[in-house]
């Protein structure tokens, strides 16, 4: 054999167990990458939220967030059922904002023995009052100090409320949750 012969078949077996060794690595990574976790950002997520709930997009006076998590309105319609009657009127009368003037949803937002404003309480808001938004912030203390004394369902409940997905909640166990909560706490210096 030649000597341009033989380094053609020595250049060539040195691509083929590259290109082996690269194919194993390779399906290697793709079995492994969907049990990789991603560091999760709570101070982010806190920061979203902020902006989240003071914005008021459709401007019917109530946030988007309130509209998307207690009353499921939409967050761009002023009148979410198009009846005439703004989002916000219908929630202060306690009618459905989602259900139309005329038509009977079997929905109210009114406690017929109390003239309450009754809403969904997902979180533990205190909805009970006059004032229709919630409240109470699960991550704040009534002095306005954000909570450090949150239990790891706790904190799950609020992400997943905020959006989360939950499988990717359930990939961090509770003591990893805990110390990112604390993590994005120091970081947020508060």
């Amino acid at each position: 054999m030649s000597k341009h012969k033989r380094m053609g078949v020595i250049v060539l077996a040195i691509a083929g167990i590259f290109a082996l060794g690269f194919g194993v690595w390779s399906i290697g990574y793709k079995i492994k990458s969907p049990f990789f976790l991603e560091k999760v950002d709570i101070s982010s997520l806190l920061a979203e939220t902020n902006d989240f709930s003071d914005k008021d997009t459709d401007l019917d006076g109530l946030t988007d967030f309130d509209e998307t998590n207690f009353y499921k309105t939409s967050p761009y319609l002023e009148d979410s059922d198009s009846d005439g009657i703004s989002d916000l009127k219908e929630v202060k009368d306690g009618t459905d904002p989602n259900c139309p003037k005329d038509k009977d949803c079997g929905t109210s937002y009114l406690d017929t023995t109390t003239s309450d404003l009754v809403f969904p309480d997902p979180l533990g808001f205190d909805t009970s009052s006059d004032i229709i938004a919630p409240q109470e912030n699960p991550l704040v203390n009534p002095d306005g100090t954000i909570r450090k004394d949150l239990s790891a369902n706790d904190i799950r409940e609020i992400l997943r409320v905020m959006g989360m997905d939950s499988d990717e909640l359930d990939k961090l166990n509770d003591n990893d949750l805990i110390k990112l909560y604390k993590e994005s706490l120091s970081d947020i210096q508060l």
